[in-house]
C-alpha cells in the first residue's frame, strides 16, 4: 500500500513538473513569439510591408477607404482580406528543431516584413512572413525579436497565407476606371475616330437637365429619348479594368500599330476631368473571333478585349468589351423610340 502511494505521488510530481515545463514553454512562445493575431482590426490605421528586393506597400486608412503608397486607391476587397487574415491567423506551433535552420535561412532571403500600426500611428505588431509549409495549410512567420519561427494558420481554412502579404504594387491597386454617379457628371464626350457620325456629347446642367450634341443629320426634327440618355449616365458608376499593364511590356510599341476604337472624356460638376483612350487589341491565338466572327469587330482585332490608356499614358490597362459594350452607344440611339 505504501509503495502504491509512493508511485502515485511520484507520478503526480512527474505530471506536475511536465505541466509546469510545458506551460512555461507554451506561455513564453504564445506571448512573445506566436502573437501574430491583431484582434481589433477596426483600430488599424496603417499597414506597411517590405520585400527583400526593396519593393514596399503602404496601406493607409482614409475614412472608409484605403490609399496605396500615398498615390493610389487600394483595392478594397484585398485590403479587407488582409484585415481578416490579421484578425484570424494564429501561431499553431513553433517550427520543429530539425527544420529550424532551413526555415530561418529561407526567411532571411525571401521574407516580407510586416508592420501594423493603430490609428494613433503606434506600432502594434511587427513580424516576418515566409513561404508555405509542406502541407500548404500554413505559412512560416517570425515575430520581430523572436528566436523561433512559427507555423501560422487560420483555423478552419485550408491554404497558406503568404500571398496575402504581397508586395507587388499591381496586386493592390484598385482597378476602377470610372466611379462616377450620374448626379456628379456634367459632360460626357464619346468619340469614335473611325465613325464620327456615331460620336456624341451629353451635357447635364446643375438642375439635372440633359442635352445631347450629335450630327445635325441625326438630331434634326427628331425628339430626344431622355430616358435612354439618363440611363447612359448611370453606366459610369462602376467601370473596372481587367488589370494594369506594366511599362516593361512594350505596350507603347503595340499601340503605335493599332488605331483607337473610342475616346471618352468625362467632366464632373466639381471641374475634374477623366480621359480614356481605348485602342483595338490585335487578334492573337486565344481570340474567340479566330473561330467565329464577331459582329462589329474587324477580323484583325480581338473581339473580347482592348487596351485602355488613362490620362495621357499615366496608366495602361486591359479593358473587357463586355464591360464597355453598354457604354459604346451610337448617337442615333438617343433619337430612337423605345420598342
Amino acid at each position: 500500500m505504501k509503495k502504491t502511494l509512493l508511485y502515485v505521488l511520484l507520478l503526480l510530481i512527474l505530471i506536475g513538473g511536465l505541466y509546469l515545463l510545458l506551460g512555461k514553454e507554451k506561455g513564453g512562445f504564445s506571448k512573445k513569439e506566436s502573437n501574430f493575431t491583431v484582434k481589433d482590426t477596426a483600430d488599424i490605421g496603417k499597414i506597411f510591408m517590405a520585400g527583400m528586393a526593396g519593393d514596399t506597400i503602404l496601406l493607409e486608412r482614409n475614412g472608409n477607404a484605403w490609399t496605396l503608397n500615398k498615390n493610389y486607391r487600394a483595392m478594397t476587397p484585398l485590403v479587407n482580406t488582409l484585415l481578416v487574415t490579421l484578425r484570424t491567423q494564429v501561431g499553431v506551433h513553433p517550427v520543429p528543431e530539425k527544420a529550424h535552420n532551413s526555415v530561418v535561412k529561407a526567411l532571411s532571403g525571401t521574407a516580407v516584413k510586416v508592420q501594423v500600426y493603430n490609428r494613433k500611428n503606434e506600432l502594434v505588431r511587427e513580424f516576418y512572413v515566409g513561404g508555405e509549409t509542406k502541407d500548404f495549410d500554413g505559412s512560416y512567420m517570425l515575430m520581430a525579436g523572436a528566436e523561433r519561427p512559427f507555423v501560422v494558420e487560420i483555423p478552419g481554412f485550408a491554404g497558406y497565407l503568404t500571398t496575402r502579404y504581397s508586395t507587388d504594387l499591381l496586386d493592390w491597386r484598385d482597378r476602377s476606371i470610372f466611379l462616377l454617379r450620374r448626379e456628379d457628371i456634367s459632360r460626357v464626350s464619346l468619340q469614335y475616330p473611325a465613325e464620327p457620325l456615331n460620336s456624341f456629347v451629353v451635357n447635364q446642367d446643375a438642375n439635372g437637365n440633359i442635352t445631347v450634341e450629335a450630327d445635325p443629320g441625326l438630331s434634326s426634327g427628331r425628339e430626344l429619348n431622355k430616358r435612354r440618355v439618363e440611363l447612359f449616365l448611370t453606366f459610369f458608376e462602376k467601370i473596372y479594368s481587367e488589370g494594369y499593364i506594366t511599362e516593361g511590356s512594350e505596350i507603347r510599341q503595340v499601340l503605335d500599330t493599332v488605331p483607337k476604337r473610342a475616346i471618352i472624356d468625362i467632366t464632373t460638376k466639381d471641374g475634374k476631368t477623366n480621359h480614356l483612350d481605348i485602342y483595338w487589341r490585335p487578334v492573337f491565338r486565344r481570340s474567340k473571333n479566330l473561330i467565329r466572327k464577331a459582329e462589329g469587330i474587324p477580323e484583325q482585332f480581338d473581339s473580347d478585349r482592348g487596351y485602355g490608356v488613362l490620362n495621357n499614358f499615366k496608366d495602361t490597362v486591359v479593358v473587357q468589351y463586355q464591360v464597355f459594350d453598354r457604354i459604346f452607344r451610337n448617337a442615333w440611339e438617343f433619337y430612337e423610340e423605345d420598342k
